[in-house]
């Protein structure tokens, strides 16, 4: 059976304003090998392909998922609530941020009244690609760039990711976090992120299949390795690893073919056997033998 695996690209929206360019993330799908087919490309379809995003191995964790305000063009996210009255052309809508491997991730926020995790406002998912990117905050200790101070971006603590596209010229994106703690630690996971260079983001597998491999404990990583077979009982995967864990750390009681080695003593080696069982009085046969054998 041919394998099937997913990594994360993205493209630049062609609908977007030019003053405020969007990236949009796609799902690159490869069947079999690399050489033996094409890539075949489609867009993300809700948030459920956001989770199925896996963060790059051997990194600290990422800030958690929160609410952010992303510059957009006025109507790019079909926020009919949010005008752009002063004729810049920019607004400043909230959007759900997920950091995950070299992508931020913004969708729609949750309704808190839909139980469905689908992106049922039918705004675009957009990201931000952090390959290659550098993070700017505004000069002088102010909380937003100047140009932005008459938008809603003054309500909280902006920055900058300058995005390395593909003629090596920089697109410059913006989000507003709430707090300057958030900032911080935002503004350092990304930079933790910008020099991996060509690391591929990967997604782990869905569907039927995808939940099947899960549900046995595939190894992820080794899934994506070249030549893998994906056998589950073979080298590197999650299964094997996890014997090996606890080996090393003690987990499996080592095998006594002839049981527990014996004291010479038959009252003693009888007490061993009993110790622990329901009814047994450790303390009392205890005082019992000192007494007998001191």
């Amino acid at each position: 059976m041919s394998s099937i695996k997913e990594r994360v690209i993205h493209v630049l929206d062609p609908t977007a304003a030019s003053h405020i360019p969007l990236f949009l993330p796609r799902i690159g799908v490869t069947r079999g090998s690399a050489d033996e087919g094409d890539e075949e490309i489609r867009p993300f379809q809700n948030v459920n392909d956001i989770e199925r995003v896996m963060d790059y191995s051997n990194m600290p964790d990422p800030p958690e998922d929160c609410l952010v305000m992303h510059c957009e063009a006025p109507g790019v996210g079909n926020d009919d609530e949010l005008k752009d009255d002063d004729g810049s052309g920019i607004v400043f809508p909230k959007r759900s941020a997920h950091l995950r491997g070299g992508y931020i991730f913004l969708s729609h926020p949750k309704d808190k009244n839909d139980s469905d995790s689908t992106n049922s406002s039918g705004s675009k998912i957009a990201c931000i690609p952090l390959a290659g990117c550098s993070v700017d905050f505004p000069p002088g200790g102010r909380r937003v760039f100047r140009e932005h101070a008459h938008t809603g971006a003054r309500a909280g603590y902006e920055m900058a990711i300058q995005v390395k596209s593909n003629d090596a010229s920089k697109v410059t994106c913006y989000i507003v976090l709430d707090s300057l703690g958030l900032r911080e630690s935002w503004a350092s996971a990304i930079r933790l992120r910008c020099d991996v260079g060509n690391k591929i983001t990967k997604v782990r597998p869905g569907g039927i299949a995808g939940s099947r491999l899960m549900s046995a404990g595939e190894d992820i990583d080794g899934y994506y390795d070249k030549g893998s077979k994906n056998n589950l009982s073979g080298p590197g995967s999650g299964m094997s690893r996890s014997n090996k864990k606890q080996k090393q750390w003690g987990l499996q009681k080592p095998h006594q073919a002839d049981g527990p080695a014996s004291s010479g003593n038959a009252d003693l080696d009888a007490a061993i056997d009993q110790f622990g069982t329901h009814g047994f009085q450790e303390e009392k046969w205890l005082h019992e033998y000192l007494r007998k054998n001191s």
